[in-house]
């Protein structure tokens, strides 16, 4: 996929696609030949010159910012700063003290961040459709809400040589281990959740996702540990004659400080990504 690297207000021979008002017919246009007209430019307090147009079909004028991630944004030089640290797994307070913003500045710019994320996963994953030629890694990683009462995993399928993550899906699910009498009566307290299937049902959605982009006559190579429900949800797949699945358990660990076994740095080397 052809990624543009400039950013659209610093393009010189900028056409629109569509039309930027919901309103308009021309808005959610997927055909080419959108027609619109220039309408003058304007200055920016950077001194750069912002082109304007005018749609033929609802009359209504945008320019080029209207198609910039930093549109309407008061001080989009901290879109970079706070999208790098969101990267590095600063806190909110954290980049708000580097950047010399408030926190919610950057809770807002982390929002913006995170939908114009959600459309480029979404319009890479249109043009991977049919060409999806490489192993994909799946295992979920592990989170809670609020609490340790309301786990929750992060299904991340993840591309064997390109460590290109394909899809997020959630698993919420019950909390594991031994409870003392006081942590069960406090968990019989809490709302319940719904768990959209837990493990089983995230991983099949994965799977619903990953299979479009198979190509014709192949199978979809799928990399995961010996987690019970991964191996179940492609069993029970409809489609399970399109999958082929590499799964490498989780070996029994030794004595602190052992050396590790063959079997761990096989399941090592495989689920690296």
């Amino acid at each position: 996929m052809d990624v543009p690297r400039t950013p659209v207000w610093r393009l010189q021979l900028f056409t629109p696609e569509h039309c930027p008002w919901p309103e308009c017919p021309e808005h959610t246009r997927t055909r080419p030949g959108y027609r619109c007209r220039p309408r003058g430019t304007y200055a920016t307090k950077r001194r750069e010159r912002i082109r304007r147009f005018r749609c033929l079909t609802c009359g209504r004028s945008f320019s080029q910012q209207s198609f910039s991630t930093t549109y309407y944004f008061k001080r989009p030089e901290l879109l970079i700063p706070v999208a790098k640290g969101l990267v590095s797994c600063s806190a909110h307070r954290q980049i708000a003290r580097a950047a010399g913003c408030a926190p919610s500045t950057v809770a807002r710019i982390t929002a913006r961040v995170g939908r114009h994320c959600l459309l480029f996963v979404a319009a890479v994953l249109r043009a991977l459709e049919g060409k999806l030629d490489e192993p994909v890694v799946h295992d979920h990683m592990e989170t809670f809400e609020l609490t340790q009462d309301f786990p929750f995993g992060v299904a991340t399928p993840v591309g064997r040589r390109s460590w290109f993550v394909y899809a997020l899906d959630p698993a919420p699910h019950g909390r594991g281990g031994r409870l003392t009498p006081w942590q069960r009566e406090r968990l019989a307290q809490r709302p319940r959740r719904k768990r959209f299937g837990g493990y089983l049902g995230s991983t099949t959605r994965v799977i619903d996702r990953l299979l479009p982009l198979v190509p014709k006559g192949k199978k979809l190579e799928l990399v995961h540990d010996g987690h019970e429900d991964y191996a179940r949800a492609v069993r029970r797949h409809p489609r399970r004659d399109r999958i082929r699945v590499r799964r490498y358990p989780n070996p029994p660990r030794g004595p602190k400080g052992a050396p590790r076994s063959r079997e761990a740095i096989v399941r090592d080397r495989e689920l690296r990504p």
